[in-house]
């Protein structure tokens, strides 16, 4: 999925005062149960953390296959984020 997909990919987010969780609904077919659950907690210098757990039912994927999902969840966050400082 091209990285400019994301924005329509579903999110569920839950604020409070001292952290934001957003949910991110699956970006695999062949795994709809593959969930990506960011956590930005406030940090003690004001400003923010981030992260990001990706949560699977089971049976869950051999390495490989849950390296590729873990590469590709960096990707299009890391990579986009790169990208906005022209790097």
């Amino acid at each position: 999925m091209p990285a400019s997909d994301l924005t329509h990919q579903s999110a569920q987010g839950r604020a409070t005062t001292d952290q934001l969780s957003i949910v991110w609904t699956s970006m695999w077919p062949s795994r709809p149960d593959a969930l990506i659950h960011f956590d930005l907690p406030a940090d003690s210098r004001g400003g923010t953390d981030l992260r990001r757990t990706l949560l699977l039912d089971e049976p869950l994927p051999d390495a490989s296959k849950l390296g590729h999902l873990r590469k590709r969840i960096n990707e299009l966050i890391n990579g986009r984020l790169r990208l906005s400082f022209g790097q």
